[in-house]
């Protein structure tokens, strides 16, 4: 059985939310920032016989699943994802395995793109705090600059104001914070502590400007922001699209412990 999330059954989905370092964390922040807005989100709780195995979550329809392995809460969770806005899914590579052929019948997406990749957990004690990085949550427009150049986006005013947006609703609501390494007050590099929880934080868009690369500022950055989780007594986490990112983050003190799947 899958129920809408209201007051009554709110803490069952937090505290479930709570159980998943991975997509707990991001459905926890999800809900932090828009559980006032229904009409940008919704939130949905997956029961068996009273017991909460599973939770969904859809954002202008990006839905994200999480669940305990029961293939008939997975099964109903799939055909109850039949019947609402789909734009891409996130869920872990399990989900995938035993229901592929299911899922493409489910989601109607005829032109359909499956990105695999890995989830990458940081070893207690990997982290380093870097004396020469801040936080830059007052330093948004120089942020959203160096976000750009990152991910060859247009640096346009209707660009900006959707991601200042959608930044600061998260740095108010869920505590995301944006970290910066800079050189004579510019910033040369950023990272961003984003989805996260009482348990877990989820590192993620490490950037540096082309013309600063190769000089160790992305790892330095990885390690700062894996000992700020550290010391909050949070794991850190973070998500490698390829190998080659994998093998970036090893040395580091991460290791693999997932796979997971985007479906859109």
């Amino acid at each position: 059985m899958i129920k809408l999330v209201d007051k009554t059954n709110e803490q069952q989905f937090i505290d479930f939310c709570h159980t998943d370092n991975i997509y707990g964390t991001m459905q926890y922040t999800r809900y932090l920032c828009y559980k006032d807005y229904p009409n940008t989100a919704s939130f949905w709780i997956a029961y068996n016989n009273d017991k909460v195995m599973g939770s969904i979550s859809s954002l202008y329809g990006s839905v994200i699943i999480s669940f305990v392995n029961d293939e008939d809460v997975i099964l109903e969770m799939a055909e109850f994802t039949n019947h609402i806005d789909v734009s891409d899914l996130w869920c872990d590579m399990l989900f995938m395995i035993f229901y592929t052929e299911e899922c493409a019948s489910f989601f109607k997406i005829t032109e359909k793109t499956m990105t695999t990749s890995s989830t990458m957990t940081a070893v207690l004690g990997c982290g380093k705090l870097s004396p020469v990085i801040c936080s830059a949550n007052n330093r948004l427009k120089e942020v959203f600059e160096v976000v750009c150049q990152g991910y060859n986006i247009m640096s346009d005013n209707d660009t900006y104001n959707t991601w200042l947006s959608n930044i600061t609703m998260k740095i108010k609501r869920a505590n995301t914070e944006i970290f910066a390494l800079t050189q004579d007050d510019k910033i040369v590099c950023i990272g961003i502590i984003g989805y996260q929880h009482n348990n877990a934080g989820e590192i993620s868009s490490i950037i540096t400007l082309p013309e600063y690369r190769g000089q160790g500022f992305a790892k330095e950055m990885t390690s700062h922001l894996a000992a700020v989780l550290e010391n909050e007594g949070k794991q850190a986490f973070l998500f490698c699209e390829n190998e080659r990112l994998v093998h970036f983050y090893e040395p580091l003190g991460f290791v693999r412990t997932g796979r997971w799947v985007r479906l859109s």
